[in-house]
């Protein structure tokens, strides 16, 4: 959002500002649901219910404070007073993956890190935390001078395609696998 106020970029990939910005618009793409992700023996995924006090208890390994589901986390552990035991922070998503895999922990992050048709995931498993956060609304910031260009709507619709695509087969292949 910074290059784009500082008109450095015409559109920027985030996450649902929570403020209107001027000269920004929101363009909703996709929810992106929060999972938990533990290595695929882990006890934690034994109760697809989990609460936050119980996430608590284990070491996390999470991304940096810059991350938006970081510290979404952690403001939802802090309005309960609950304390993070942070095993490791990472800056990257694939690091926080690897060492989850080889058990140093377990991450909480948003489902776009897991991935069910990328081999490395027979080594971790997901439970889904929608009963505890809703939702992140993944969409592009774009710059408002940008709206009236057919050339930029045309690279929205695209991507709003491609992303509703995405999701229609993951869910299709996820009822084909039941």
């Amino acid at each position: 959002m910074e290059a784009l106020e500082a008109g450095e970029a015409t559109m920027a990939l985030v996450h649902a500002p929570g403020d209107d910005r001027k000269g920004i618009s929101f363009v909703h793409l996709f929810d992106a649901p929060f999972n938990l992700l533990a290595p695929i023996a882990h006890p934690i995924l034994d109760d697809p219910a989990i609460s936050l006090e119980t996430i608590a208890e284990w070491p996390l390994i999470l991304l940096s404070l810059d991350s938006y589901a970081r510290r979404y986390f952690e403001n939802a552990l802090n309005e309960k007073g609950l304390r993070l035991q942070v095993g490791l922070e990472m800056d990257h998503s694939e690091l926080v993956r690897s060492y989850v895999e080889i058990g140093m922990g377990v991450a909480v992050t948003i489902a776009m890190l897991f991935d069910s048709e990328q081999e490395s995931n027979i080594k971790l498993g997901a439970l889904d935390l929608s009963h505890i956060f809703p939702p992140v609304q993944i969409g592009l910031a774009v710059k408002a001078s940008h709206e009236r260009f057919a050339a930029s709507w045309e690279f929205i619709e695209g991507l709003k395609a491609a992303a509703i695509g995405a999701r229609m087969r993951s869910d299709w292949e996820g009822r084909a696998e039941s």
